[in-house]
């Protein structure tokens, strides 16, 4: 299956989010979930777009309110986890 995952990511030709990649093969995102976990642990995969993953903090003066933290922060969208190839490996 891991093989699978990868193999979906890599003809896709761009990023995928979780849903996606449960739409074309057929699995439950609960189920991918680990999976894809392993696969950015392990280094195979890479997440894309995640506020907060470039290692940069936000400016708490602009909002004028304590800073929670960009995971944490009211005005930033949760979006869902990109995945892609690493392109490293």
């Amino acid at each position: 299956m891991l093989n699978k995952i990868l193999q979906t990511i890599e003809e896709s030709h761009s990023t995928l989010n979780i849903n996606q990649i449960s739409y074309q093969l057929s699995v439950e995102p609960a189920a991918l979930s680990g999976m894809l976990d392993y696969l950015v642990h392990t280094g195979k995969l890479v997440v894309d777009g995640m506020p907060g993953s470039d290692g940069g903090e936000c400016e708490s003066s602009r909002c004028g309110i304590a800073c929670p933290g960009v995971a944490n922060c009211p005005f930033v969208a949760k979006m869902p986890k990109m995945y892609q190839l690493n392109k490293d490996q």
